[in-house]
């Protein structure tokens, strides 16, 4: 999406709060270029919680969550490096009532939030499947990246750059102006769409935990994601 908006000031000194404005006939481009690229690294997130009325409980119930993670990742052959872990937190469950506190404990809630950088996507299917079984994981979530986002950034730079001037040219052009020179540049909206471009073929994954009921998820890997830049330009006419 791109949005032109075209100023084309009188020479005469602006006034009051429009001071600020450049003293000169001008205009403003707004232009925005974007890419569709193959993902080829993943973050996944996630919570490991668990609750008992004995805080001991709670904490042994977050440690099986925890080694089934490691099991899992032992079992993928994925470093353990590449997961990243916050502090673990605990809170008090205490009864509730209207207008009434420091009510009796009911029990103890443990949280620990949780970062793995997936360097291999062809893990992904099997694996968010199983650490969906995980007892106690919860709000997990996964965004897809490419390793060359950066290199990808500059060069689609360069060229939101080249289209902003064309399209000042041809701006000022239609309003028998040319363009001088460029007064002030920034960029803005830079970004990865992790849900476009999904493709749902063969990518499904049955699973079974020694049961007569397995379980059919599908793992949706993007087969592109969406790197954009956008560049907003004000250039002085003559």
């Amino acid at each position: 999406m791109k949005r032109i908006l075209i100023l084309l000031l009188s020479l005469l000194p602006l006034s009051g709060n429009a001071s600020s404005m450049p003293h000169f006939p001008f205009v403003i481009v707004n232009e925005e270029i974007e890419k569709q690229v193959k993902p080829d690294i993943a973050t996944l997130s996630f919570s490991l919680m668990a609750f008992n009325k004995e805080s001991k409980l709670s904490i042994e119930a977050l440690s099986r969550s925890t080694a089934q993670v490691l099991a899992l990742l032992k079992k993928y052959k994925i470093q353990e490096s590449q997961l990243v872990s916050s502090q673990i937190y605990k809170s008090a469950e205490r009864a509730r009532k209207d207008g009434a506190y420091n009510l009796d404990i009911l029990g103890y809630s443990v949280m620990q939030m949780l970062t793995l950088e997936l360097m291999d996507l062809s893990l992904y299917p099997k694996l968010m499947v199983e650490l969906l079984m995980i007892d106690g994981l919860e709000d997990i979530d996964s965004e897809f990246k490419s390793t060359k986002k950066t290199e990808i950034m500059s060069r689609l730079l360069s060229e939101v750059s080249t289209k902003a001037r064309k399209k000042a040219d041809a701006l000022a052009k239609g309003q028998s102006r040319q363009v001088k020179s460029v007064y002030g540049i920034t960029t803005k909206g830079s970004f990865d769409s992790s849900f476009d471009g999904f493709s749902l073929n063969e990518i499904a994954y049955s699973y079974s935990a020694g049961s007569t009921n397995k379980v059919q998820l599908v793992m949706a890997i993007p087969e592109t994601i969406t790197i954009s830049q956008t560049i907003l330009a004000i250039y002085e006419l003559k």
